[in-house]
């Protein structure tokens, strides 16, 4: 049987129906094809084929919601065009907002990849509890070189109600702490074995927590040689509080880095030559008992000599609980 076409309900024409070649003059469905239903009512109202394609004036509407499909797998349609703003998927809404693609009216990406959404348009409130977990990023999914340099002013919170377990760093080093500043990153506080915590400024370690929980400041510390004094002479006390000299000319010494509350000591031992004087400079006043250094000056002679200042090194107190001393 050639094509039938069906123009209007109850009108054939012969001319547009042939059966190997001849006319037909009547159209008949018997009835006992139960299964058949024919109805044509206008279709060129709804569909027209002049230009090879189906032209709707009107809604397309399944006979039954949620039957039918649009394409399939293996034919699928090209391409879908929509003018209007929306995709209605299930009970979620798909649209476009201020040229930027949005769920439920809320702006979550950029439909050109430029300028991305207004702060705060992802926050908290928009991501359920426990939805992005650590099982749904792929390992190396999020990685430094993947997150854009960030700067600006605010705090990090983590919420008290957060089930964070721990915030895990590398130890560190004393020039390179594992928690240090952007401007100054060579201070800050590092791991220096087990149990031991360091503060460090400037590359210098000043003060830590030992596994014991005592707390030492400069644990640096150690006896500092300075060897021959010649004529001048500097202690550093960011080096340490425990200073040693061999006295070899007459000379000054000049104290540096002093801190209120500061206090150190210093050996001096004579050379061979008796007499040698000594100048203390680094300090605006420095107060000895009795008003006089009252040191030794014989030659070979050993003095240890106690300095504290309150005020940060402007006026010092300066003691020689031990003096003339061959041997310590």
């Amino acid at each position: 049987m050639a094509d039938i076409i069906l123009r209007t309900a109850g009108s054939i024409a012969s001319a547009n129906a042939t059966v190997k070649g001849s006319p037909l003059t009547n159209f008949e469905v018997d009835n006992n094809f139960s299964n058949i239903n024919i109805v044509v009512d206008s279709l060129s109202n709804v569909f027209s084929t002049t230009t090879g394609q189906a032209t709707i004036t009107g809604n397309l509407l399944p006979a039954t919601a949620n039957t039918f499909d649009l394409g399939s797998p293996a034919l699928p349609f090209r391409d879908l065009y929509l003018d209007g703003n929306s995709v209605h998927l299930g009970g979620l809404v798909l649209s476009s907002v201020g040229g930027n693609i949005a769920l439920d009216g809320t702006q979550v990406l950029s439909a050109t990849g430029g300028a991305v959404p207004a702060d705060a348009s992802i926050d908290a409130a928009k991501l359920a509890t426990n939805a992005v977990t650590s099982d749904k990023i792929a390992a190396g999914a999020v990685s430094a070189t993947k997150l854009a340099a960030t700067s600006g002013s605010g705090n990090v919170v983590l919420d008290t109600a957060a089930t964070l377990t721990n915030i895990q760093l590398t130890d560190g080093n004393v020039t390179s702490p594992a928690i240090t500043f952007g401007s100054d990153t060579n201070t800050g506080i590092f791991r220096d074995g087990a149990d031991n915590l360091v503060i460090t400024t400037g590359g210098v370690a000043r003060a830590n927590i030992n596994s014991s929980g005592f707390f030492e400041a400069n644990f640096k510390d150690k006896v500092i040689a300075l060897g021959d004094s010649g004529t001048s002479q500097t202690i550093d006390l960011s080096l340490g509080t425990a200073f040693t000299t061999n006295l070899t000319g007459d000379c000054t010494f000049t104290i540096s880095n002093a801190q209120i509350g500061s206090s150190f000591v210093l050996q001096v031992t004579n050379d061979g030559t008796p007499g040698r004087s000594i100048a203390l400079a680094g300090g605006t006043n420095f107060r000895f008992p009795f008003g006089a250094q009252g040191r030794s000056t014989g030659a070979n002679e050993i003095d240890i000599w106690y300095f504290t200042t309150f005020d940060g090194g402007t006026n010092w107190i300066v003691a020689i609980p031990v003096k003339s001393a061959a041997t310590l």
